[in-house]
């Protein structure tokens, strides 16, 4: 599997798989409702949508695919990278979205419309991954080798710098509260920082080989990771603690979610399955 997401009602779990399928799952009883085939190569990333009504894939050959929710049906195809698509994020309105790519640039889009509204290089190397704020107005970029940065969401325009931030190709995602940003490195350690001032915070350490997933616990100081190692560590980000290993899959982790109450994290990975799991 290449990429989950989880709506917040805890009832669908979206799974994108390298054969070009995406699944969308029944949480209630565990069965498979639809089964999608990619047009434009396997999705790589998956966003929902703050409504819920719809969804967004990033394909390999560069596409940006828009759906509808609970229904599946294709809304709109997004063209204008020209390289995979590595990170999607969803305004706070759900009414733009962002997407970057392996082509270094980061578009922003108009839902309504379906134009790019906007088109910038951050860097001088793909992107590698992004994230957005809760309200959808600032924007973070990890790019290979380079300094993770902070932007305007809908100007592009250069905030901050994040502090001892040059990681290769680094995993990004934000603390639930806007407080914390993560960013999985290719040497298997995770840096934590403020987000609300760059500032450099702790390192976690663990995880064997280039991290693959993070997911925060959306009402406890938990973080989960996994990566090239089939384990997934949990860890206290406040304190640095190291919280539980979650070992049962056999091959690297591919995605992380947590429920919207944290009682449950959800784990796929490159062994074809998928897992539930009960913090303690």
């Amino acid at each position: 599997m290449t990429a989950i997401a989880l709506t917040q009602d805890n009832r669908t779990l979206l799974t994108a798989c390298a054969d070009h399928t995406l699944l969308r799952w029944s949480l209630q009883t565990g069965r498979v409702l639809d089964t999608i085939r990619s047009r434009h190569g396997p999705l790589l990333t998956l966003a929902i949508s703050p409504s819920q009504r719809s969804f967004a894939g990033g394909s390999r050959e560069g596409s940006v695919d828009l759906w509808s929710l609970p229904k599946v049906l294709l809304l709109e195809t997004f063209q204008g990278h020209d390289r995979p698509v590595r990170g999607l994020a969803f305004s706070g309105d759900g009414k733009s979205l962002v997407s970057g790519s392996a082509d270094g640039t980061i578009r922003l889009w108009d839902l309504n419309t379906g134009r790019s509204l906007k088109t910038w290089s951050p860097g001088s190397s793909g992107i590698g991954s992004l994230a957005l704020s809760r309200d959808g107005k600032t924007l973070v970029t990890g790019i290979l080798d380079e300094p993770l940065r902070l932007w305007h969401g809908q100007t592009g325009k250069a905030l901050i710098e994040f502090e001892d931030s040059t990681l290769g190709d680094p995993l990004l995602q934000i603390s639930p509260d806007n407080a914390i940003l993560a960013a999985g490195g290719s040497d298997g350690s995770i840096k934590l920082w403020s987000f609300r001032d760059g500032s450099f915070s702790r390192r976690l350490l663990g995880l064997r080989g280039p991290v693959k997933a993070i997911a925060f616990c959306p009402n406890r100081t938990l973080v989960a990771a996994g990566g090239d190692g089939a384990d997934i560590r949990l860890w206290d980000y406040h304190t640095g603690e190291l919280q539980g290993v979650l070992t049962g899959h056999n091959s690297t982790i591919t995605g992380l979610a947590f429920n919207s109450n944290g009682s449950q994290l959800i784990s796929a990975s490159d062994d074809r399955s998928i897992r539930f799991w009960r913090p303690q």
